[in-house]
């Protein structure tokens, strides 16, 4: 059996994923990362289908140690529900030096060049962004501020005890003071402090001389903008150009793809020998 539909998020993974997976699975845009699980579940159970997605990592989850594999994200039963990339975001992998290399004909070593040194200019912004994201990923989430007392959560048809004003506000008081505790705890000047020396502590020049660690650990729309001094004055273009350009290159060789970025041909396999 195989995947019939992969969700994707934006329109640009759309256009890059379909013509490389020939419609094996038929891929889908325009999910938001957050709507991504439950719109996948809802097209299961409408199509009786297997259907997938793969999301972007973005700041929300720290590199996996196996980057020629995406990640699983979540799993329905014992197999895999989606994926996410190793990388941050589609962006990452078109300004992989191999792929602009073969694609645009630049100069692999000039353009690798290039991108070190923007990640090394943006690399207190990238610490600070994994600071904020990592900081989210532990916020409660609503569901934790819940609108009903512990005493009736085991049962659909239970009231609290004690249905008094008095008692009502004052379980209103404790949920609200729970929950900002646990918030202020993790926001406190001292834990973003804490956070954000560890990541730039992470991000050094050495760590970033690494190309690999430049496409796993910062975001390619920052790199991009990082690199807009050079690609005008030597190449005329913006980031929204080289994107674009590739792209059209992807879609015109999807076998050369496949074959310089080994986690899209080992999705591409995952999705054909599902589960």
């Amino acid at each position: 059996m195989s995947v019939s539909r992969l969700l994707v998020e934006g329109n640009l993974d759309a256009e890059v994923l379909g013509p490389l997976l020939a419609g094996k699975p038929v891929v889908l845009g325009g999910s938001p990362k957050g709507s991504l699980p439950p719109r996948t579940r809802d097209l299961r159970l409408s199509t009786r289908q297997p259907v997938c997605y793969v999301r972007d990592r973005d700041f929300d989850f720290l590199p996996s140690t196996d980057l020629n594999r995406p990640s699983v994200d979540q799993t329905i039963g014992s197999a895999a529900l989606g994926w996410r990339w190793c990388r941050h975001e589609i962006e990452n992998y078109l300004i992989d030096p191999g792929i602009v290399h073969a694609a645009l004909g630049w100069d692999r070593a000039v353009f690798e060049g290039q991108l070190v040194a923007s990640a090394r200019s943006i690399k207190h912004y990238q610490a600070a962004r994994w600071t904020v994201g990592q900081s989210r990923q532990i916020l409660p989430p609503a569901r934790e501020l819940p609108t009903r007392p512990p005493e009736c959560t085991p049962s659909e048809f239970r009231l609290p005890t004690d249905l008094s004003p008095i008692a009502t506000a004052a379980w209103v008081q404790t949920q609200a003071a729970d929950f900002l505790a646990d918030v202020q705890t993790i926001l406190a000047p001292s834990a973003l402090t804490a956070a954000l020396d560890n990541y730039t502590t992470k991000l050094t020049e050495e760590f970033l001389a690494d190309i690999m660690n430049v496409l796993v650990w910062c975001s390619g729309k920052d790199l991009l903008a990082g690199l807009i001094p050079w690609l005008r004055s030597t190449h005329k273009i913006h980031p929204s150009q080289l994107r674009t350009r590739v792209r059209d290159w992807i879609i015109d060789n999807p076998d050369r793809t496949l074959s310089l970025l080994p986690e899209w041909d080992a999705l591409r396999n995952l999705l054909r020998a599902y589960p």
